[in-house]
């Protein structure tokens, strides 16, 4: 069977997708782009109504291109696949899990013979198939957490995958170690809400003992015990999951990337108060200052969501003072999109769509420029690039504070680091 995957939004997405194609792999089934392909797997996103739209378009285009084509949908919007005809398949965020197995129920895959000379998967000493890096990506994206308890009143998401729960410490370590033997650089952690990982032990190899509370903190210690990565990364985590036994780890271990990307939302208290964020705007910045203190080049990178349910023009000149004073290394930057079943869906006083607009960009061209500042504190000096993909005759990667390097090289760079000096602005 050869299966091709399209993902749409978040980083938990991407790592959900990298799951899935070792899973297929595994089994012995080929990987291809759609239009070669017998089934491609959608892995879909709701979180705005443009994602509802981005889903819906990449369905549609997949049918026209290959109509023999079997389609299945997985993902936050997998529920309302059911309503097009071009879906042959569609699997809530509950049974993803289980996607090779339903697959299997419905169009009998697993009788394949096992491709054991694919240039996918070599042969260990102990004869086990191995596979390869499946992925052209030099970043391996590891899902340890899945599902929400906060219900922010605009977001969508908690209902969508659920509460929070935790992979095991040893299921996660396992995985990490496959990765790290496939030759990744960098090992990117990944879940809807990763401060709150917590694996209330019954049983580990990892000298935990049994009903200890294992907390991000100490999955992250494990990690950099048991594997090589050279570099180890948070795809996000919320502001008031930061604590300062985990600054402290990454204060001292160079492993750890010279980055945070905090969630923030809003620089005004009235607003956060109405979204249900659980900080103030004073909160968040006491912490970016003791983040930044203890980690002086570190990048602080955060979310906002303009055009909020009520938002006037006072509020919204609250962010942008809050956004000038922090001094954000990149932002990125949100119009409010109403999600039927959240409380912001039937708050009073919606901002109209070309009011969010204004808004959005008038922050946008604050947050250029904030960029720029921040990219120009490091022109000069030497920092060690992890390089992904090449465009032309010049190499592209990320240093360890999330700054995007341009490289002239006839060396093959790919997944490798390098020291370079930066000398200017792209």
């Amino acid at each position: 069977m050869i299966v091709s995957f399209i993902t749409l939004g978040c980083r938990l997405n991407q790592a959900e997708e990298e799951q899935l194609r070792r899973q297929f792999l595994e089994k012995g089934h080929l990987l291809s782009s759609p239009d070669r392909a017998d089934i491609c797997i959608v892995n879909t996103c709701s979180v705005t109504d443009l994602a509802d739209k981005k889903s819906r378009q990449a369905i549609k285009k997949l049918k026209i291109e290959n109509n023999k084509l079997k389609i299945v949908v997985i993902g936050c919007w997998a529920k309302k696949a059911k309503e097009y005809e071009e879906v042959d398949l569609w699997i809530e965020n509950k049974d993803k899990h289980n996607t090779f197995r339903i697959l299997n129920s419905k169009f009998q895959i697993s009788n394949q013979n096992l491709i054991s000379n694919s240039k996918n998967s070599t042969k260990s000493e102990n004869g086990k198939l191995k596979i390869k890096n499946s992925s052209s990506r030099t970043r391996a994206l590891l899902k340890v957490q899945d599902g929400c308890n906060n219900f922010c009143s605009y977001c969508i998401i908690p209902y969508l995958r659920g509460r929070e729960a935790s992979v095991p410490i040893d299921k996660v370590i396992s995985e990490a170690k496959k990765l790290d033997s496939q030759g990744y650089q960098e090992l990117v952690i990944s879940g809807v809400n990763v401060g709150k990982y917590c694996d209330n032990l019954q049983l580990s190899i990892y000298n935990y003992q049994k009903g200890e509370d294992i907390n991000l903190t100490k999955l992250l210690k494990t990690i950099l015990k048991e594997t090589d990565f050279s570099r180890i990364r948070l795809s996000s985590i919320n502001p008031q999951d930061i604590s300062d036994e985990l600054i402290n780890l990454w204060k001292k271990e160079p492993r750890l990337c010279r980055h945070f990307h905090l969630s923030l939302q809003s620089g005004s208290d009235s607003v956060l108060l109405r979204m249900g964020r659980p900080y103030s705007a004073q909160k968040y910045y006491s912490l970016v200052k003791k983040v930044t203190q203890k980690i002086p080049d570190i990048a602080i990178t955060t979310d906002i969501i303009v055009g909020f349910p009520g938002e006037t023009d006072e509020e919204f000149g609250e962010t942008i003072l809050f956004v000038k004073k922090l001094k954000f290394a990149k932002i990125h930057l949100f119009r409010y999109s109403k999600r039927n079943g959240t409380k912001a869906a039937i708050m009073k006083d919606q901002i109209p769509e070309n009011l969010k607009k204004i808004r959005a960009q008038k922050l946008q061209k604050i947050a250029d420029a904030l960029r720029t500042e921040y990219i120009k504190r490091f022109i000069g000096t030497k920092q060690e690039v992890l390089f992904e993909n090449k465009k032309g005759d010049y190499w592209q990667g990320l240093t360890s504070n999330y700054l995007k390097v341009n490289f002239k090289s006839k060396e093959i760079l790919k997944n490798t680091l390098k020291t370079v000096k930066l000398s200017d602005v792209s």
